[in-house]
């Protein structure tokens, strides 16, 4: 028996662009060329002008403001800006291409999250970065050194260095910052000084620090996306001297852990 099919019907992505006509909330469906909010089928393109001759830079950039937005694919041009707010997060299901500036935030008890599949950018820059070419901004908030207390935090991007988010950081009196590793062969952690910290370089994805600022705010980690796996290497010192078994490591993505309840297993 032969079976006969025809009338395929392949369906892609659908493109929809970025105007900002109506204001700057991605939930907005005036604020788009199809006048519908992107699913994790469209492929989402951000400029940073209009269409008009000559072009003029758009007043609105995007702001995502809600949990559960979506995208197929991303592509941010040159000087444009995608925002994503502590209380809301992007899924791109797909790739993320882009030559503009994604910023996420945080508070105190939020944090910002994306997700994706993929990611390039122009590549002007792979350490260092000031945030204002392309790649990714996290400003992750850090506790004030007093009360609540240091936080234990690592770097949610790639290619972030210590000397960069000194300036965010609390001081001390003999010339450190609120920020340094965790040594749990002796037990004890370690607060960078200026040559220190620009003699570590950039932070290792995986990795936890001690960290402090001096009264409760963000610090701005300037870097790419981690598109794969991070391995980080654990140490045991328990019963040798005075090391321990416990070993400081971080989240290494932009897309955060939500923890609710202790399981047996943590």
């Amino acid at each position: 028996t032969t079976f006969y099919i025809d009338d395929f019907v392949f369906l892609g992505r659908d493109n929809s662009t970025w105007d900002g006509s109506e204001s700057t909330s991605w939930n907005t469906p005036a604020n788009w060329s199809t006048n519908t909010v992107p699913s994790n089928h469209t492929q989402v393109i951000i400029p940073s002008q209009d269409n008009s001759d000559p072009p003029v830079s758009l007043a609105n950039h995007p702001v995502i403001s809600v949990s559960g937005a979506k995208a197929g694919m991303l592509t941010l041009y040159q000087n444009a800006s995608l925002t994503i707010n502590a209380d809301a997060d992007l899924t791109v299901a797909g790739n993320i291409q882009s030559k503009g500036l994604i910023n996420i935030l945080s508070t105190n008890t939020q944090s910002g999250s994306l997700i994706a599949h993929g990611y390039s950018s122009d590549g002007t820059t792979t350490t260092g970065m000031s945030g204002a070419e392309d790649g990714i901004t996290y400003n992750k908030y850090v506790n004030a050194e007093g009360s609540p207390g240091w936080d234990m935090v690592g770097s949610p991007v790639f290619g972030e260095t210590f000397t960069e988010i000194t300036a965010s950081l609390a001081t001390g009196g003999t010339g450190q910052y609120g920020v340094g590793p965790y040594d749990n062969q002796n037990n004890t952690f370690t607060a960078y000084t200026a040559s220190e910290a620009s003699t570590a370089g950039t932070m290792s994805p995986g990795q936890g620090y001690q960290m402090s600022t001096s009264s409760g705010s963000t610090v701005a980690f300037n870097g790419y996306l981690n598109m794969s796996n991070v391995a980080y290497a654990i140490t045991e010192y328990d019963g040798v001297g005075v090391g321990t078994q416990w070993n400081l490591v971080s989240n290494p993505f932009t897309s955060c852990l939500l923890y609710t309840s202790p399981s047996p297993r943590d």
